[in-house]
């Protein structure tokens, strides 16, 4: 395994920091600060877990999925998964967290939706 995507150790529900809430155009880092502007909302909770840092030195990112959070607000959320990313040569995995269990019901419409969105993608114009 590529020791850049190494995880510190994990508790199984870790505090996670909202950035930036669901549905929202802004990012910010942790102290506040604009980190850019989408020019797409953003399809889930994106935050970090205070006190744990990543590869490249920043607090480590997670992805909370369910309803919209408020910004600034600090909720104990268990990990469903960790996705391993490198950005510019350094590990900067994203731990993805979820209030409620993940369903089947829910998975069919994620690929269903990424289906029917590489099949547009496909189709001539």
């Amino acid at each position: 395994m590529d020791e850049r995507l190494w995880l510190p150790p994990l508790p199984g529900e870790p505090e996670v920091l909202i950035e930036c809430p669901r549905f929202s155009f802004v990012k910010r880092r942790a102290d506040g600060a604009v980190d850019f502007v989408s020019p797409l909302p953003c399809p889930y909770n994106y935050g970090s877990i205070p006190g744990l840092t990543s590869d490249e030195g920043d607090p480590l990112d997670a992805v909370v999925l369910g309803p919209r959070l408020a910004q600034g607000q600090r909720l104990r959320v268990p990990v469903v998964g960790v996705i391993g990313f490198i950005d510019s040569g350094r590990g900067d995995p994203k731990v993805v967290c979820a209030a409620a269990p993940l369903t089947d019901a829910g998975c069919l419409r994620c690929r269903a939706s990424r289906r029917s969105s590489s099949s547009a993608r496909a189709s001539p114009s």
